[in-house]
């Protein structure tokens, strides 16, 4: 990568480091009284930190290094604990999602994992969070939140806004523009996560006096190596 690239990378997450540096503060306070996960080092013990986000997307690499930042300042404070992440990009395939999330509880024995991708994605790593009571955090939501999902997954903790309102904006929209049909094009990402998301906003639809003409499905392909 390019001087000018690392540059802009770090320029622009300069911004959101700060708020990063909170969910990692956060983290650690909440989780550095375990045992698992927390390695003695020196003066201070370590706490691994499992990352599972897209590294290789723009958005994925500037999250990347306002995590470091965020990770570098919090260590420099710090004379307990020192925080140590461990990137994890298995894409969209669950079966390397979920080979990820395995590894990095085994191998690097993290004490909590942070998710960041789908909702699918999110569940898959929340059940292995509840066999192996790691905690996960998760940046991704379902529009529709079952209403059992606190005690499925009690190890998960989610950190975004509700996707319902974004939903109900979009219906908005389309109401504003007196569109009575719309044709909704979304992934199949083969785990059911875009569920929830088409059943609400077939309802909000409806309660505007228009509906889901068509749905084209895009499928994911998976390559195995």
């Amino acid at each position: 990568m390019s001087k000018s690239k690392i540059s802009h990378l770090v320029n622009s997450s300069n911004t959101i480091s700060t708020s990063w540096l909170l969910v990692l503060v956060l983290t650690s306070s909440c989780f550095s009284t375990l045992s698992y996960g927390a390695e003695a080092t020196n003066n201070y013990k370590l706490l691994n930190i499992g990352v599972i986000i897209d590294v290789d997307s723009h958005f994925g690499k500037e999250e990347k290094v306002a995590m470091e930042l965020a990770a570098q300042s919090f260590n420099t404070t710090s004379q307990s604990y020192k925080l140590f992440l461990h990137f994890r990009n298995p894409g969209r395939d669950p079966l390397q999602t979920v080979s990820a999330a395995e590894k990095l509880i085994i191998e690097k024995e993290v004490a909590v994992i942070i998710c960041m991708e789908t909702w699918g994605q999110t569940a898959l790593v929340a059940e292995i969070g509840n066999r192996a009571q790691v905690p996960i955090v998760s940046f991704a939501e379902p529009a529709i939140t079952p209403p059992l999902t606190p005690t499925r997954w009690p190890f998960l903790v989610t950190m975004v806004n509700n996707r319902a309102e974004q939903i109900r904006c979009t219906a908005a929209l389309v109401g504003s523009y007196n569109w009575r049909r719309v044709i909704v094009i979304y992934e199949d990402d083969s785990i059911g996560g875009d569920t929830g998301d088409l059943a609400l906003l077939s309802e909000v639809l409806q309660n505007i006096g228009s509906e889901i003409e068509y749905r084209l499905v895009l499928a994911i392909i998976f390559s195995f190596v």
